[in-house]
């Protein structure tokens, strides 16, 4: 996208060079282009049982809700597109990242609904493994995908992942970053510079 007119400098390449306004400013000038690349965001939600549990403040699910939605937002308002993986015991739903405040809504929907079912999933045997929820967003996270998962499993996990993620895209040279962000200390951990971030928020 075009960032700006300037005086042409030593060093700038001539192909840049803006003819239309060099003659009317009789001095040279180029133009200034900035790349823009999008980054859809994924955001990979835990509502399983095992996130109905917490301290005075809140459940580990109601955070990963919060924490959800400010992400959701976020990257709405940053322009990108965002879409989701929400789990739980019993099922997986699969929304595609969209650049629109009615997706954002659905997701977020799709979370208040799973969070709300937490009460009620005692009796109901799991159906659903992690592994199938982290494998439904390997196939749904392209190249250049932000990927963030919320919840309470370990880091390892997560390496495996990024493994699998890895391995799923043809070109054998491209990178990934993993990062672990604890609730208190939010340190960051990368593993090797990426085109494809995967965060892992306990």
């Amino acid at each position: 996208a075009f960032e700006e007119l300037r005086h042409y400098s030593q060093g700038d390449d001539a192909r840049t060079i803006d003819w239309k306004a060099t003659a009317r400013l009789r001095s040279p000038h180029v133009r200034v282009y900035s790349e823009e690349r999008e980054r859809p965001v994924l955001l990979v939600v835990d509502q399983r049982k095992t996130m109905f549990f917490g301290s005075r403040r809140a459940m580990k699910s109601v955070v990963a809700a919060e924490l959800c939605a400010l992400g959701a937002w976020r990257t709405l308002h940053s322009g990108d597109r965002v879409g989701g993986i929400v789990f739980n015991n019993q099922q997986i739903i699969d929304l595609r990242p969209q650049r629109s405040q009615t997706a954002v809504l659905r997701l977020l929907h799709e979370v208040t609904q799973m969070n709300h079912a937490l009460v009620d999933e005692d009796a109901l045997p799991a159906i659903v493994t992690l592994n199938q929820a982290l494998e439904a967003a390997a196939r749904r996270a392209l190249y250049d995908y932000l990927v963030v998962v919320i919840s309470d499993l370990e880091v390892h996990f997560l390496r495996l992942f990024a493994k699998r993620l890895h391995s799923g895209w043809n070109n054998g040279d491209r990178s990934f970053k993993l990062s672990k962000f604890p609730c208190c200390q939010f340190p960051q951990l990368n593993l090797r510079r990426s085109n494809c971030g995967i965060y892992l928020v306990v």
